[in-house]
């Protein structure tokens, strides 16, 4: 009988914080798909009044971009405080 017990504990607030950063992980994903899609279509078009809207385009979602980079790095940090 000297075997160690081992007890393992359930943190749901961990759980939580698992949940936000898959969420924001796909959400990451779409908007980085689409600052994709805006750049290659800049690089191929030729006229200037429509690159004009997708260089518009392109910097609306590069601020999205930013943004949600910014939540992942927060909600990053909550887990790194708690380990």
């Amino acid at each position: 009988m000297g075997e160690a017990i081992r007890q393992v504990v359930v943190d749901p607030s961990r759980d939580k914080t698992i949940e936000e950063l898959v969420e924001n992980r796909r959400q990451l994903m779409i908007i980085s798909n689409n600052f994709n899609q805006v750049v290659k279509r800049i690089h191929k078009l030729s006229d200037i009044p429509n690159k004009e809207f997708w260089l518009k385009t392109c910097t609306e979602l590069q601020k999205d971009l930013l943004s949600k980079i910014d939540c992942i790095q927060e909600v990053i940090d909550k887990i790194y405080a708690r380990w």
